[in-house]
């Protein structure tokens, strides 16, 4: 199993990380589909539940350059379907995703959590854990998905301090 916690801070209060930014589709929109260049991003179920909401994307990220070994698996594309849910009293997002080609073979689920920190900030932490059962490349794909995830998270951490510095100016 790979694992990752991941930390960026961002000039806004929680509450304005939650609604503004992470659960805003325009912004996902602007990030996934412009930034990171994912063929598709959707949230395609919503529903409300007593501590928050559930919700369902879909979506298809570009590959690139994969492995081989990696290519060969994804008979059905890199698409997945990433199953979350936010408990809005501790604010934190659970996630599981399901991938389009791999199934039960493969594993994803995370965790984000937004705290306050001084100065009307917040820190955004995000823990991975991805399990590949695939024999003989489990830990070079689980590898591969840990660090595009990370490079994913970098690169739309630095759009949302961007966007941020614009709307604060």
């Amino acid at each position: 199993m790979a694992q990752r916690r991941i930390e960026h801070t961002f000039e806004c209060n929680p509450a304005t990380f939650w609604s503004d930014i992470f659960f805003d589709e325009g912004y996902n929109q602007q990030v996934f589909v412009q930034r990171l260049k994912f063929e598709r991003w959707a949230i395609v179920e919503r529903q409300d539940t007593a501590e928050g909401f559930r919700r369902v994307i879909e979506a298809v990220p570009s590959v690139g350059d994969l492995p081989g070994p990696i290519k060969a698996l994804l008979k059905n594309g890199a698409g997945y379907r990433e199953v979350g849910r936010f408990l809005e009293g501790s604010s934190r997002y659970e996630f599981e995703v399901v991938s389009n080609s791999l199934g039960e073979r493969l594993q994803v689920a995370g965790v984000v959590t937004v705290e306050p920190v001084d100065g009307g900030r917040c820190r955004r932490v995000q823990t991975l854990d991805v399990r590949a059962k695939v024999f003989g490349i489990g830990s070079m794909l689980e590898n591969h998905i840990i660090d595009n995830m990370v490079k994913g998270y970098e690169k739309s951490a630095r759009h949302t301090q961007r966007w941020l510095a614009e709307r604060a100016g």
